[in-house]
């Protein structure tokens, strides 16, 4: 069963292994974006980023008592059905050969105190637009003009990724050192995850 994930999510991966703007690595909502078909029928619990991934992945899958973290594992994504399991990627020595424009844009929003609330985007998807708007709470609670990369996202219910016209709302927001960054991610009433940024 392991493996049919496997082959399905490289198929699904395929189509997100572009460069975002000027970015020389894979960005975290292109991960994000390359789950929606395996989340039809897989549970998505976590990703973790180790490192920026500049080169195209390759691919594995390992059940979950058995994985074995290394350093040249850059990204892990937990999964469940019935048992858990982690695919994970390590680089290789091909270079990304396409780029697409980017523009971390969203409009109307409110931020009060340490929440900040918003729909979608015009031009983005709804992780592209959440990711847009943590950075934009983060720099107004912090005062200053920082790049901010996501370390982690523990899904609470994936699945309302498709309420596109839902209110975006992000909360709970703990600073550790002024280096990292935590929050929870509500659609509508409901909590979508939480993220993890670390300071750049």
């Amino acid at each position: 069963m392991s493996y049919i994930y496997l082959v399905i999510y490289k198929i699904c991966l395929k189509k997100y292994l572009t460069l975002k703007g000027q970015r020389d690595y894979l960005h975290s909502t292109s991960i994000v974006k390359s789950l929606d078909f395996v989340s039809r029928f897989i549970k998505i619990n976590k990703i973790q980023f180790n490192q920026y991934l500049k080169y195209k992945p390759k691919i594995y899958i390992s059940s979950y008592d058995n994985f074995k973290k290394s350093k040249n594992i850059f990204i892990e994504i937990e999964i469940q059905n019935k048992k858990k399991y982690i695919i994970y990627m390590k680089p290789s020595n091909k270079i990304f050969s396409k780029s697409n424009p980017y523009f971390e844009n969203i409009n109307n929003y409110k931020i009060n105190g340490e929440n900040i609330i918003f729909k979608k985007g015009k031009n983005l998807d709804m992780f592209e637009s959440i990711i847009a708007g943590n950075k934009i709470l983060c720099n107004n609670i912090l005062e200053s003009e920082a790049n901010w990369a996501a370390v982690r996202i523990s899904f609470n219910n994936y699945y309302l990724l498709e309420n596109e016209f839902q209110e975006i709302t992000i909360s709970n927001f703990k600073v550790i050192q002024n280096l990292w960054f935590e929050n929870t991610v509500y659609i509508g009433d409901e909590i979508l995850c939480s993220i993890l940024f670390k300071k750049e």
